[in-house]
Formats: structure tokens, C-alpha cells, sequence
């Protein structure tokens, strides 16, 4: 069907033969076949035809008019999502461009996030016009999972962390570290293996995104120890550190430096053993052996000099460090006793 717009200028009609004269609205001269489109209304116009054989025929023209076009439905903002966009427009028969590319439709993953321009082109010739408007893709969501030190010592506490960013303007963000960890941007994990953490990122619209840390850990060792004999106060004994696997370490006892044998008198012991290759430590609590300071005392009842009547006089052992002793009397051996006994004299 052959169309014209009214604000066209005149023009010679052609058909598909040689003509005599053509008659119908807007001719101006029938028989070269002028059109003047500023004499009709819109609309469909039909013309008789008398060819040059004399043979009559009818053809028609579709006159058209001015239509402003406009696109339907079309959001301010896409977030970044897979999935088909349908462009809309009204009337329809017109051209949907965008960015000066002939498409009715796109997917925001598959154009470049930011400002696009969205025009339909309606009518032909003098009769074109066209509808334009802008949408905005949004960037895509990105996460970064971080950790304050990739490779742990065996019970160390690790900070790990989720950045986010892109995604909806002014959307909130959804971080999620799945089971393991719940809800959160910052957690403080204590592996007992090498593990891997996944993160995701949503923003309720955007393409979910996920990201993935890996925690390692360096290889344990262990310390055991053997301690020397059990010793009197004010003699010395040892305690000795056996560190498996074999390797270099570095021992501490009491804030002071000591090889793997440690020399000094009973007590207790704070121990530090650091691995030297990967600064790991072990933290010991230890005791050397042995046996605490005696004291001897006692107290009398009545208190004074032991009267030599027959009244008689009571003595308590106040002795400690012991769990037996002596009397003596004078100089003189009087008996054994046990710890907290009382003898009368």
C-alpha cells in the first residue's frame, strides 16, 4: 500500500503503466497525473486510471498526517540483571533504536552500564517524527573478600571481610556468607582446617555476585616435657622441651631466653615456644619439682619458763614444709612426732 504525507509538495503519481489521464482528489492535471497532498484529507484517496490503450484501471494512495509517537513503559533505571527488556511504542509500524542501533529490545548485562537513549521513529518524509527517551543501566554488583592475614596459626583468630559495591543507587546491600557464617560484612573465624569462604552480594534487583577466600593453615607442632628429679628448696632441677616435628624454634621460660633444656630452682614456669620459620607460638604453664622450705616452731601453754612442778605443760608443733620431726628437750632426744601431734610434758 503506497503511502504519502500531507505536507508533502506536489508530485506526478506513477503506476505501473503509461497513462491518458488519471482523475480522483487532489489532481491538479489529470493528464500528467499531479498530486497536490494540501487539497485532501487523511485518509485512503482512490483514482481512476485510463491508460494509453484506453483501458480503464483504479489504484489508491494512503494519505497520512503528523502522529507523535510515543515509547510506553520504559523505566528511568534497569539494574544490571539478566534478562529481556521488551521496548514498547505506540502507534505501532514505527523504528525502535537504541543508541542510534535498530532494536526493539536489550538486556542490561548485555549493554554497557550507564545512560542510553531509546528513539521511535513514526511516518515517513515530511510526516516523520519521533519519541526519545533516556533509561540508565546501573554498574554491576562487585564484592572483594579480604582477609587481615591469609595463613593462620593453628587456634589463631582471623578478621575476614566482604566490600561491596555497584549495583542499585541507594540500594542496600545484602552480604551473605551462607551457613557457616550468617548475615554480616565482618566476621572473626578460628578454622581448625584450610577453609574456604563464600560470600554473596545482592542488592535485591542486580545480579548476585559471589566471591570466595581461602584460609590457610600453618602446620601445628607440639611440645611435651620431661622433668628432672624432685629437689630440696634452694637446689636446682631442669625441665626439658620436646618440640615435634624437629625444626628451628625459639624458647622463652619466664620472659628469659633458654635453649630446649631449662635449668633453675623448684617453681613455676611460663613458657613460650615460637616457631622460627612461621612465627607460631605454643604457650606452656609448668611447675619444677620440688620440695618447699621447712620451718620449725612450736607454742607452749601456759606461755613462761616450763615450771618444774607437776603442772603440766602443753606444746603444739607450728612446724611447716615437714610431715615429721623431732623433740629434744634440753639438748636431749625426747620423741618423734607427726605433723600437728601434741605431746604433754
Amino acid at each position: 500500500e503506497d503511502q504519502a504525507c500531507s505536507l508533502d509538495d506536489a508530485f506526478n503519481l506513477s503506476f505501473n503503466t503509461t497513462i491518458n489521464s488519471v482523475n480522483g482528489p487532489g489532481i491538479v492535471f489529470s493528464d500528467i497525473g499531479l498530486f497536490d497532498p494540501s487539497q485532501v484529507d487523511t485518509g485512503m484517496l482512490y483514482f481512476d486510471i485510463e491508460s494509453s490503450e484506453g483501458c480503464l484501471n483504479m489504484d489508491s494512495l494512503f494519505m497520512t498526517g503528523i502522529v507523535e509517537p510515543e515509547i510506553l513503559n520504559l523505566a528511568s533505571i534497569y539494574c544490571y540483571k539478566d534478562t529481556v527488556i521488551n521496548l514498547q511504542a505506540s502507534p505501532m509500524g514505527g523504528s525502535l533504536f537504541i543508541d542510534d542501533v535498530l532494536q526493539s529490545s536489550f538486556n542490561p548485562t548485555m549493554i554497557s552500564s550507564g545512560t542510553h537513549i531509546v528513539e521511535y521513529i513514526y511516518g515517513a518524509g515530511n510526516c516523520e517524527a519521533s519519541d526519545r527517551v533516556s533509561f540508565l543501566v546501573s554498574d554491576p554488583l562487585n564484592v572483594d573478600a579480604d582477609a587481615s592475614v591469609d595463613t593462620l596459626c593453628p587456634g589463631e583468630l582471623v578478621r575476614i571481610s566482604a566490600s561491596p559495591s555497584g549495583g542499585l543507587i541507594g540500594a542496600d546491600y545484602e552480604i551473605d556468607w551462607g551457613s557457616q557464617l550468617g548475615f554480616g560484612q565482618v566476621h572473626y573465624v578460628s578454622p581448625p582446617v584450610p577453609s574456604s569462604y563464600i560470600v554473596s552480594l545482592s542488592d535485591g534487583c542486580s545480579e548476585t555476585v559471589f566471591d570466595t577466600l581461602d584460609i590457610l593453615l600453618h602446620n601445628d607442632f607440639t611440645v611435651s616435657l620431661n622433668y628432672g628429679p624432685r629437689v630440696c628448696a634452694g637446689e636446682e632441677t631442669y625441665v626439658e622441651l620436646n618440640t615435634t616435628p624437629s625444626g628451628n624454634y625459639n624458647y622463652l621460660v619466664n620472659g628469659l631466653v633458654s635453649s630446649d633444656v631449662y635449668y633453675d630452682y623448684p617453681g613455676l614456669l611460663d613458657i613460650v615456644v615460637t616457631n622460627a620459620t612461621n612465627g607460631c607460638i605454643k604457650r606452656l604453664n609448668a611447675e619444677l619439682p620440688g620440695y618447699g622450705p621447712i620451718g620449725a616452731s612450736y607454742i607452749k601453754f601456759p606461755a613462761g619458763c616450763i615450771q618444774t612442778n607437776d603442772d603440766p605443760t602443753l606444746i603444739s608443733d607450728q612446724s611447716n614444709g615437714s610431715i615429721s620431726g623431732s623433740w629434744f628437750l634440753n639438748g636431749q632426744f625426747y620423741g618423734d612426732f607427726t605433723f600437728e601431734t601434741y605431746e604433754r610434758i
